[in-house]
C-alpha cells in the first residue's frame, strides 16, 4: 500500500513538474515576445527620431539659406540703388556744368 502511495505521489510530482516546466516555457516565450516587441518599438521610435532630426536639420539649413539669399538680395538692391544715385548725381553735375557754361556764355 505504501509503495502505491509513493508511486502515486511520484507520478503527481512528475505531472506538477511538467506543468511547472510548461508554465515556465510559456512565461519565457511571453517574455521573449515582449522583449522583441519592445526592441522593435524602440527601433521604430529611434528611426522616427532620426527622421525628425534629419527633417529639422534640413529645415534649419533651408532657413539659413533663405536668410543668406534675402541678405544677398538686399545687398544687390542696395548696390543697385547706390549705382542709380551715383548716376543721378553725375547727371545733375553734368546739368549743373551745362548751366554754368550756358550762364557763362550768356554773360560774355
Amino acid at each position: 500500500h505504501r509503495e502505491a502511495e509513493a508511486t502515486a505521489a511520484l507520478e503527481e510530482a512528475r505531472e506538477k513538474a511538467a506543468r511547472d516546466a510548461e508554465t515556465a516555457r510559456m512565461h519565457a516565450a511571453a517574455t521573449a515576445k515582449l522583449a522583441a516587441d519592445w526592441k522593435a518599438g524602440r527601433e521604430s521610435h529611434d528611426a522616427q527620431l532620426r527622421a525628425l532630426r534629419q527633417r529639422l536639420a534640413a529645415a534649419e539649413q533651408a532657413a539659413t539659406q533663405s536668410q543668406l539669399d534675402e541678405a544677398q538680395h538686399i545687398s544687390a538692391q542696395t548696390e543697385s540703388s547706390r549705382r542709380w544715385m551715383i548716376g543721378a548725381a553725375m547727371d545733375l553735375a553734368g546739368l549743373e556744368r551745362a548751366l554754368v557754361v550756358e550762364a557763362s556764355n550768356t554773360l560774355q
